[in-house]
C-alpha cells in the first residue's frame, strides 16, 4: 500500500471522525457512516483503527497531544517569549487571545476530550499529571519572575495562576456558547476589563491624605 494513500486514509477517517463524534456523538455515529463521509470502504476503519473505540482512543490520544502540548505548553511559552517586551497587560492580552483562537481552531477534539475526560480516570490523571508538572509552571514562572522583578505583589504564584487560568476558561465557555451575555461588548473590551480587573483588582485606591 502506498504510504502517502496510506496517511491520507487515514487522516481523513480521524477528520471525519472527530466532525460526527462531535456532531453526534460516539454512540450514535456508526463506522459505515464515517466510511461514507471519509471516502473509504468500511474495512478500512477497522484495518487502521481495529474497532470503532480504537478509533476514539486515537482520536484522544492525538486530542492531548493538542490540549497539552499545543493549547497549553509550546504556544502558552511561545507567545511569553514573543511578547517579553511589552507591557503585563498586552502579554496577557495576547496570550489570552491565542487561547481563545486555538481553542476555537481545535474546538471538536476539545468538545470529545472533555467529555471523555468525566469518564475516563487514565486519560485524566495524564491531563492532570502533564497540567501540573508542565503547563502551569509556564504561567507561574511568569508570576514569578514579574514577583522578583517586583511588578507584582508578593502572592503565592499557584493562587495567581489559579485565578489567571479560571478567568480565562470562563471567558471561552461564556464566548462559546452565551455569547449574548455581553453583546454589547466587543472581545477586546471584554478582554481589556477583565485584565483591569485581573491587574488593579475590584477595590477603589485609597485617597491619598
Amino acid at each position: 500500500m502506498n504510504n502517502k494513500n496510506s496517511t491520507d486514509k487515514k487522516q481523513r477517517i480521524l477528520e471525519t471522525a472527530v466532525k460526527l463524534f462531535s456532531q453526534k456523538g460516539f454512540d450514535k455515529t456508526s463506522t459505515k457512516e464515517i466510511a461514507q463521509n471519509a471516502e473509504v470502504a468500511e474495512g478500512t476503519i477497522f484495518f487502521y483503527f481495529k474497532s470503532k473505540k480504537g478509533l476514539l482512543e486515537a482520536l484522544l490520544k492525538h486530542s492531548v497531544e493538542i490540549i497539552v502540548q499545543e493549547l497549553i505548553i509550546n504556544s502558552l511559552d511561545d507567545v511569553l517569549k514573543k511578547e517579553d517586551s511589552k507591557d503585563d497587560k498586552e502579554i496577557l492580552k495576547a496570550l489570552i487571545k491565542n487561547r481563545l483562537d486555538l481553542i476555537q481552531n481545535n474546538f471538536p477534539l476539545v468538545k470529545i476530550f472533555f467529555s471523555e475526560l468525566i469518564y475516563k480516570e487514565d486519560f485524566r490523571s495524564k491531563f492532570i499529571e502533564l497540567m501540573t508538572t508542565t503547563g502551569i509552571k509556564v504561567i507561574t514562572n511568569y508570576i514569578d519572575k514579574g514577583i522578583t522583578e517586583d511588578r507584582f505583589r508578593n502572592i503565592n504564584s499557584l493562587i495567581v495562576t489559579r485565578c489567571l487560568v479560571g478567568m480565562i476558561i470562563t471567558h471561552i465557555i461564556q464566548n462559546k456558547f452565551v455569547p449574548q451575555i455581553l453583546q454589547d461588548y466587543t472581545q477586546d473590551e471584554q478582554i481589556d476589563m477583565m485584565l483591569d480587573l485581573f491587574l488593579n483588582g475590584l477595590l477603589n485606591k485609597p485617597a491619598v491624605n
